[in-house]
């Protein structure tokens, strides 16, 4: 009886051992180029394992069909990593993936461990350590572009940067306040272009390129603002008729201008400008497009040598009218004046008819928000005005533009 037993003992451990050896296999595959989502160590074995758990196929799935139906370029494969990586190797792509840290972590850590390493695979990175730093910074857009659509749970922009915040690092590379903002980049883009999800915009070169100008949202703080009266849209049915309105009145001032998106409507950024110090337009000046105050005519006079010791303080100050039907503060970011002035560069030139052609209701609020900089005498270099000289309303009004646009 105890042979017999023993018998059944070293079979039962021979299946055993034949099932664990069916169930996994080595993963024959090089990690130099990898992106390792928490961590900074990988198994230098790695065994790839059998599994009837549909889990990582399923959110694989959705996360392509949020991306907006893009194609997977990668393989899925269990294996004994940590959590999830991204590996490239002798041409081939694969989303490496633990099923116990997926079991163990929350719906929130899922998707987003598993956006950013797809991120990588959809954007065709090499994930070469040279490159690791943009590379990075472009999964971690994406990794915001799909939480966003998750939001349906209702994922805060705070709950992201908790998340984000417990991570100790990214491959080497530590959470930080320019990662949280390519993150929040990629979520806000995201939201502006769900705002159009019902248009057939995808194959509209002028909607795609006017969604990709998105204006900072909710717009940077130290600003002064001033809700326009609905008395002077009353006879405005449609949006692009609102922004002829807006338009026709910079343009009697000679305002380059741009449009911006922004959720449930767009933005009209103005050049910035400098302006006399009570507020009035420069107009006329050879002076009104330049960063530093002019100097006195050269005459060897006492205000000419004056000038050249004291240089005079400049006013700086940039016009940005939103329309939306969205409510709105402003973030605690400030903006300096170079990424301000950057603004115009990123617009495009006309309103996208499938804007313009959307129907103005009470809905909408016609808003304007003026951002001021000073520039001091004894550098030259422009600072933000925080609080504002001036209010939005007595901009409007000084500037001339008030007066177009009652007319």
């Amino acid at each position: 009886m105890k042979t017999l037993a023993a018998i059944s003992l070293i079979c039962c451990s021979i299946l055993c051992n034949i099932s664990t050896l069916y169930a996994q296999q080595i993963l024959d595959i090089e990690i130099n180029n990898k992106c390792i989502y928490s961590g900074t160590v990988m198994d230098d074995e790695l065994y790839a394992f059998s599994t009837d758990v549909p889990i990582m196929d399923n959110v694989v799935k959705e996360i392509l069909e949020l991306s907006g139906g893009l194609k997977r370029n990668f393989y899925i494969v269990q294996t004994n990593v940590e959590n999830i990586s991204a590996v490239v190797y002798n041409g081939k792509r694969f989303l490496l993936w633990s099923q116990d840290y997926v079991e163990k972590a929350n719906r929130l850590e899922v998707y987003g461990s598993v956006a950013h390493e797809i991120g990588h695979h959809l954007n065709k990175h090499t994930l070469k350590p040279d490159v690791k730093e943009i590379e990075e910074r472009e999964a971690d857009f994406f990794m915001g572009f799909i939480l966003y659509k998750l939001k349906r749970p209702s994922y805060s922009e705070g709950e992201i940067r908790n998340f984000l915040k417990d991570m100790p690092k990214v491959d080497e590379m530590p959470f930080d306040e320019v990662r949280y903002n390519m993150v929040m980049e990629g979520y806000k883009k995201s939201e502006s272009m769900m705002i159009f999800k019902g248009l057939e915009w995808e194959n509209d070169p002028s909607m795609v390129n006017f969604l990709k100008a998105g204006f900072p949202f909710p717009p940077p703080e130290c600003h002064t603002s001033f809700e326009l009266p609905a008395s002077i849209f009353v006879d405005d049915g449609y949006l692009g008729e609102v922004s002829e309105k807006i338009t026709s009145a910079l343009e009697s001032y000679d305002y380059p201008y741009r449009y911006m998106s922004v959720p449930d409507g767009f933005a009209i950024v103005a050049q910035m400008e400098q302006y006399n110090k009570d507020g009035s337009i420069m107009d006329g000046s050879s002076y009104r497009w330049v960063d530093y105050p002019p100097q006195e005519s050269f005459t060897l006079s006492w205000n000419y040598i004056k000038s050249l010791i004291y240089p005079k303080k400049g006013y700086l100050r940039m016009f940005v009218f939103i329309i939306t039907s969205q409510s709105y503060s402003s973030t605690k970011t400030k903006v300096s004046k170079n990424d301000a002035a950057a603004w115009l560069s990123q617009g495009v030139n006309r309103l996208p008819k499938k804007i313009a052609g959307m129907p103005f209701s009470t809905d909408y609020s016609v808003s304007l928000l003026v951002y001021e900089f000073e520039v001091p005498e004894s550098n030259h270099k422009p600072k933000q005005s925080c609080p504002c000289q001036h209010q939005a309303k007595e901009h409007l009004k000084l500037s001339g533009l008030q007066e177009q646009l009652d007319n």
